[in-house]
């Protein structure tokens, strides 16, 4: 007789760039014969990942552990979609608009210029980031009189982006 197989199957979970993963969960099923987990099996289940603060945006494993079959009646396997359990999302960067020299009516505003915050692990824009930053204004040279918001994006990696204000 061959033995049959419990799953160990990750629930979903998200943490945020630049945050540890915790209170990974997940459940064991397969179980026959009426048995459950506490009369099939000594131990206890745990859920884990090796994606840590510092992994990148993306998909990684959450993997369950921890338990022995009694009596050898059942071998272990993990979901299918334990592969891509949890979801690391980017970081919040804000992006801020330095004040604005006056511009005269009738002169397109240029040489905007900013400064971005909410790095993590002791990143900075020149190791944390793909692209170029650039500030711009919906202003032109025949826009009213009038104030004017800046904006800034142009940088990509693990950080998402907030307006500047």
């Amino acid at each position: 007789m061959n033995p049959a197989t419990l799953t160990y199957l990750a629930n979903t979970a998200t943490t945020t760039y630049g945050s540890t993963p915790s209170g990974l969960t997940g459940t064991v099923t397969g179980f026959v014969n009426g048995e459950t987990l506490t009369s099939a099996t000594t131990g206890t289940a745990s859920f884990t990942t090796g994606a840590t603060a510092t992994s990148n945006v993306g998909s990684y494993v959450i993997g369950g552990s921890g338990l022995t079959a009694n009596y050898g009646n059942y071998t272990f396997a993990q979901a299918a979609g334990n592969a891509a359990a949890l979801t690391v999302n980017p970081a919040t960067l804000t992006y801020l608009a330095d004040t604005a020299t006056t511009t005269t009516y009738g002169s397109t505003p240029s040489g905007l210029t900013g400064t971005m915050t909410g790095f993590v692990n002791s990143q900075t824009l020149a190791s944390a980031t793909t692209g170029t930053a650039s500030f711009t204004t919906g202003a032109t040279a025949t826009s009213n009189v009038g104030s004017y918001a800046i904006d800034g994006n142009g940088l990509t990696a693990n950080y998402g982006a907030t307006p500047p204000h």
